[in-house]
């Protein structure tokens, strides 16, 4: 009787022990594929064409006074972007036509022009939009602030072509 009870422990600690351990490994994967979703999320903000753009303002000296105008700038753009819902709600109007034009049983050219031409204005307004954030924040530098820039510019140009040119030579 003894030796049961004994036995039936063991069990169900092994039970215990093994479920905990699937558990926690079906919880890692989990934890895996999220952690790799931020950090996929991450890469590509930080090799965004606007975050070069203002990670290219740190080669320069801004003044305190600077600083505060190109952020509120950035705010004021956020705020514009943010508050164009009807500009978001096309979009995904757009997008969900295009869907459904690729579902038809025949295909519609005359509206698959249409909705693309639709998407070409929608953004053509987004980049008229970054270009003139740019743009305003450029107007916050100086003249020698600019050339610095360009220069900043001209520097990471170049960095970026040898770079290229260097993973070419090793992937042929």
């Amino acid at each position: 009787m003894k030796a049961n009870i004994k036995l039936s422990t063991l069990i169900a600690v092994i039970l215990t022990v093994s479920s905990l351990s699937v558990a926690s490994v079906a919880v890692a994967q989990v934890d895996t594929s999220a952690k790799s979703n931020i950090q996929y999320k991450q890469h590509s903000r930080i090799h965004s064409p606007q975050h070069r753009f203002m990670r290219m303002f740190k080669s320069v000296d801004l003044t305190d006074e600077q600083q505060q105008q190109m952020q509120l700038l950035i705010q004021q753009h956020k705020a514009d972007r943010n508050s164009q819902s009807a500009s978001k709600q096309q979009y995904s109007d757009t997008k969900a036509a295009i869907s459904q034009l690729m579902q038809a049983d025949h295909f519609d050219q005359a509206q698959a022009e249409q909705l693309l031409q639709q998407r070409q204005v929608q953004q053509q307004q987004r980049q008229l939009q970054r270009l003139k954030l740019q743009y305003d924040l450029l107007q916050v530098l100086t003249p020698e602030q600019r050339q610095q820039l360009a220069k900043a510019k001209k520097q990471a140009q170049h960095k970026r072509v040898k770079h290229k040119q260097t993973r070419n030579t090793h992937n042929a």
